[in-house]
């Protein structure tokens, strides 16, 4: 097996640097078996690493170019993430995270936390339960619906601690309905001492959901600091996908 995918990346290494490659310059270049070397490009051919031209020439295929993308991508995404959650934090001067689905997976991909004294406990600003934290029930209410069935279907309704009043299905859907009309998820949690908000990033569709969330003490949550907190949250969100949407 493992010279197969030796043989198969050092062909996929020659036909981008000498696209488009024909089988004889490829058999030449390689040393291979020339029928051994066929049924490679054949089978790469067949899940479009690469694609075979009308003169039956090599060149590299979309889905090479599509898992590439999706690599640049992630990787824009913590890089930016990152730089919107230290400004929110300085803006509002409370914890600030960025979170997206990977997989059927809650996934954190930035963080900042505030210098203030009093401040939420680690444990919960860690939190990567969707059905626990806003940043995950407002991913889920954007999701694609088949992508938020399968996360349902494997993690299950949640409990009554998670989401109190949601006891079935149709009640979680309807739920997830009103986030995402809203464009905001609040989660007040530890005996009410602590409020969780998020919103939504807007991405193009198809493309995994984005959540930016802000978390803090209730107490602060009030009078011109609750205006500010709001504002700048939904400022972040319009900047990280601007951010995205140009790169």
């Amino acid at each position: 097996m493992g010279l197969v995918i030796e043989k198969t990346a050092r062909i996929l290494q020659l036909v981008s640097e000498r696209e488009p490659c024909s089988l004889k310059d490829l058999t030449a270049a390689t040393g291979m078996n020339k029928s051994t070397l066929f049924l490679i490009l054949k089978s790469l051919v067949e899940v479009g690493f690469l694609a075979k031209g009308d003169d039956s020439s090599y060149s590299l295929g979309q889905a090479l170019f599509r898992l590439t993308g999706k690599r640049r991508y992630a990787e824009r995404l913590r890089l930016f993430a990152q730089d919107i959650a230290e400004q929110l934090r300085h803006d509002v001067d409370e914890a600030a995270n960025v979170n997206t689905i990977d997989g059927i997976s809650y996934t954190r991909i930035a963080a900042s936390d505030t210098l203030q004294a009093v401040k939420v406990d680690n444990d919960l600003l860690n939190q990567t339960r969707f059905y626990r934290s806003a940043t995950g029930r407002v991913l889920l209410a954007h999701a694609l619906p088949e992508l938020r069935e399968r996360i349902i279907a494997a993690i299950g309704l949640p409990i009554q601690e998670d989401w109190p009043g949601i006891s079935d299905h149709e009640q979680l859907i309807a739920a997830l309905d009103r986030i995402r009309s809203d464009g905001i998820a609040d989660r007040v949690i530890a005996n009410g001492q602590v409020i969780y908000l998020a919103v939504p990033v807007a991405r193009p569709a198809g493309e995994a959901p984005v959540a930016i969330g802000v978390c803090m003490p209730a107490f602060r949550f009030k009078d011109q600091h609750r205006v500010l907190v709001l504002k700048s949250l939904h400022a972040a969100a319009r900047r990280l996908a601007l951010m995205l949407a140009e790169t």
